[in-house]
């Protein structure tokens, strides 16, 4: 069975997914990339930046799990 050699995946995992976005902007041999759990601002500091008028409307949309 022959491999595959001129492929290249990446999987990243907290950091490792953060660090795995600017990889893929920059390496483009990389074909498939996985990001698990990358990360995010707490919910209130993003709708703290959020347009007021909005904030109403995406707090409950973006608390939901």
């Amino acid at each position: 069975m022959a491999l595959a050699l001129d492929r290249i995946g990446y999987v990243g995992w907290s950091a490792g997914a953060r660090m795995g976005a600017i990889v893929a902007g920059v390496d483009h041999r990389i074909k498939a990339l996985d990001l698990l759990a990358g990360g995010a601002v707490p919910l209130e500091e993003y709708l703290a930046q959020a347009p007021p008028q909005y904030r109403d409307q995406l707090e409950p949309l973006l608390g939901k799990t």
